[in-house]
């Protein structure tokens, strides 16, 4: 049986600012995924803020070879890859672990951005871009390969109340689904899931649920996916 060797190349940008009210240490940027096909990232997210603070996960942008997967984590609990997010509240100086666990499947390429922000103030963050290669597919760096089939444009107006909407622009002809979750990953409603032919496009929330009841205040996060590219994007309901 062939064994194939992954390394996950992992960089970390941040905002270098006074005012972070938390910090994401780790011990390893390098990631060796043996012949189980497994890759296994953790830090720790810490609150150096004097104050409790909730802090959220999401995966903002995941581009993989067609059968890989991949799973946050934050404590001991690994979500599902259908959840794009994931949130735990701090208490002042405590801390907790988050993970990122992938499954490949044979060679490839992948590259996963991951934004971990404090709720409370969403520009208070930590970008995370994680670059899975096994050295032997050139697929990222092969100017003919493009794996973004769509390109959200804009999201307004946003902070919004209650309707926002949501223009992107499509590819090629492609099945496209769209959904809302909130702050802790649940889902709150899909505004899309069909075949939509290639051009400018735009969808409308009004800030309901799939019951059509009108959700709370606060910050939601939409996810737009095309076949294996996905993108996420954070938006204020203000009332």
């Amino acid at each position: 049986m062939n064994k194939f060797l992954l390394v996950l190349f992992f960089s970390a940008s941040k905002i270098l600012a006074l005012d972070l009210t938390f910090e994401l240490v780790y011990e390893s940027t390098d990631i060796a995924v043996g012949e189980d096909l497994t890759g296994k990232f953790y830090g720790s997210i810490i609150n150096s803020s004097s104050d409790s603070i909730s802090i959220a996960v999401i995966s903002k942008e995941i581009v993989l070879p067609d059968g890989w997967s991949t799973s946050i984590c934050l404590g001991e609990l690994c979500y599902n890859e259908s959840v794009d997010s994931a949130s735990v509240y701090l208490g002042t100086s405590d801390s907790v672990s988050l993970g990122v666990l992938a499954w490949a499947n044979g060679l490839g390429q992948g590259v996963i951005k991951l934004d971990v922000f404090n709720i409370a103030s969403p520009d208070d963050n930590i970008i995370l871009e994680l670059h899975f290669d096994t050295n032997q597919l050139n697929l990222i760096n092969n100017e003919n390969y493009n794996p973004q089939k769509f390109k959200i444009t804009k999201a307004y107006p946003n902070p919004f109340n209650p309707n926002i909407a949501i223009d992107y622009n499509l590819k090629e002809d492609s099945k496209l689904s769209l959904n809302i979750y909130n702050s802790t990953g649940k889902h709150v409603k899909s505004l899309f899931d069909e075949y939509q032919s290639k051009g400018s496009r735009s969808i409308k929330w009004n800030a309901t649920n799939d019951r059509n009841d009108p959700v709370s205040a606060g910050l939601y996060i939409f996810t737009m996916q095309v076949g294996k590219f996905r993108q996420t994007k954070k938006i204020v309901l203000l009332k």
